[in-house]
């Protein structure tokens, strides 16, 4: 059977949350009169009072390993405190409505959160960072608790009728970022491997597979150099739609600027030969692609004429010189 040890008056409104500290020497309480109370577990005497939430406190948790204690508050933070003298430490900031509850995850290195605004967020707090946050309630989440002993379970329940069981993935995901990077590397040394043995089509895929049209743009280059167009058409054969939708919004920046404009129009020039409008027809967007491509090639085909218009008074020029040196007709000379 249980029995009161002691009781007392410690608050002016609603006590919200309690919670005793990991050695057993404090007790923590939180109101809805905004503060955060520290108590001596032995004899219920009042050892601090912790200050600073502009709203009720709903939550109030001890850190696993430091001297601190936590607070989730209706005022959209969760305050660490410190035991020593009650000073705010940190406040975390993100929330969108009240702070309803709060668990110390990570050996006490992160914490979780729940709030009115359906949310589960993950802090770091020695960063004072949201690293992420979960909506799967669509209600306010009013639970929250942790496995003993095996943080990396958590259970959720809301408003919305439902209990969400939670699992920390955080080290599959860290080795699947690993296999994704060493993989990107790979694909970067075969794409070198590529372009060194002139295996443009294999260089133009792998470009692709790794998102980089500034390759890509390289390996064109590299065809024009070898003066072999021909080579583009073998290049661009095997594109999907998908592929074809991705070259063309590739050709739509470069065709932005006049130094990569030829092989711009090179490349542009090589998908029209190679695909029927039945196949084009088919690329996502196509409209929108090809109109962003038309203003820089019209500006561009000015400029070429411009430049060949300017070649006419070079060439006339040169002729007048070649005149004048033959004395024929120009009056021995120019003006």
């Amino acid at each position: 059977a249980l029995k009161t040890l002691r009781s007392w008056r410690g608050h002016d409104k609603d006590v919200n949350s309690v919670a005793v500290a990991p050695n057993d020497g404090l007790v923590a309480s939180g109101s809805a009169d905004r503060t955060v109370k520290l108590w001596d577990a032995a004899t219920g005497a009042a050892k601090g009072v912790c200050k600073g939430h502009k709203r009720g406190v709903w939550c109030v948790k001890f850190s696993p390993v430091d001297k601190v204690v936590a607070s989730a508050s209706a005022d959209g933070t969760v305050r660490l405190w410190s035991l020593s003298d009650c000073a705010c430490l940190k406040t975390l900031e993100g929330h969108e409505g009240s702070v309803l509850k709060l668990a110390f995850v990570c050996s006490g290195m992160q914490i979780l959160s729940t709030g009115s605004d359906g949310l589960l967020k993950l802090w770091t707090i020695k960063t004072s960072e949201c690293v992420d946050s979960f909506d799967e309630h669509t209600d306010k989440v009013w639970a929250l608790a942790t496995a003993p002993g095996d943080d990396g379970w958590v259970a959720t329940g809301g408003g919305d009728s439902l209990v969400n069981l939670w699992v920390d993935k955080t080290s599959e995901m860290e080795e699947e970022d690993m296999r994704a990077t060493e993989e990107k590397v790979l694909k970067e040394q075969e794409l070198s491997n590529a372009l060194r043995a002139k295996d443009f089509r294999r260089a133009a895929a792998l470009a692709f597979e790794l998102k980089q049209p500034y390759r890509l743009l390289q390996v064109v280059q590299d065809i024009i150099a070898l003066d072999d167009l021909g080579v583009l058409k073998t290049v661009v054969k095997p594109f999907t739609p998908e592929q074809l939708a991705t070259c063309l919004s590739y050709l739509r920046d470069w065709n932005t600027t006049a130094r990569n404009s030829y092989p711009a129009q090179v490349l542009l020039h090589a998908i029209f030969c190679s695909f029927p409008q039945s196949r084009l027809e088919k690329v996502a967007d196509i409209k929108a692609l090809l109109a962003g491509l038309v203003p820089y090639t019209e500006r561009h085909l000015r400029r070429v004429e411009e430049a060949v218009q300017r070649t006419y008074l070079l060439d006339y020029t040169l002729q007048a010189l070649r005149a004048a040196a033959a004395g024929d007709g120009y009056g021995g000379g120019l003006v």
